[in-house]
């Protein structure tokens, strides 16, 4: 039963793994959403950095990444104190 195991979490890992790189490609567009510790960093520098290697100047990047307090700020005035 351990291997079992073993085997779907390597399956899990190369699935995200695969993801992750299909999301880094600058050639699509992507929304990246998920839990903390997931690599969404990792996914937005891997975007940047290729983009770079392929030529783009520096200039015509616009990076974006907004953690949860950010988030949860402009909705701070919607939830009234119980």
């Amino acid at each position: 039963m351990g291997f079992l195991f073993a085997s779907k979490l390597d399956a899990a890992r190369l699935q995200t793994r695969r993801n992750q790189a299909a999301a880094a490609d600058p050639a699509a567009s992507a929304w990246v959403s998920a839990n903390a510790g997931t690599g969404k960093t990792h996914v937005l520098t891997m975007r940047v950095l290729r983009l770079l290697l392929g030529g783009t100047p520096p200039e015509r990047i616009l990076a974006r990444r907004m953690g949860v307090e950010r988030r949860a700020k402009p909705h701070a005035h919607a939830c009234p104190a119980a």
